[in-house]
């Protein structure tokens, strides 16, 4: 899939999570996180947040860790307030 938008990307990723394709909506991500720049934070932090429901945290900071090198900030409860 190759989306338009950042509304078609997200809508994406959020139909292949409820059919049970979480890493096809990591792959999504991972494959446009640079495609929509106005919306890379976001990209990164739905990158960030799939995989540590995923139980790999790990990959999540270095999501996380990538997008602050990139330029991108967060509000800390946005980050402190998501288990």
């Amino acid at each position: 899939m190759t989306p338009t938008s950042f509304t078609d990307l997200y809508a994406e990723v959020g139909r292949l999570r409820d059919n049970g394709d979480v890493e096809g909506g990591i792959a999504l991500l991972r494959e446009h996180v640079k495609t929509f720049p106005l919306h890379k934070g976001v990209v990164y932090l739905v990158l960030a947040q799939n995989l540590a429901r995923e139980g790999r945290p790990k990959e999540a900071l270095d999501a996380l860790q990538e997008a602050f090198a990139g330029g991108c900030r967060y509000k800390a409860e946005w980050l402190t307030g998501d288990p």
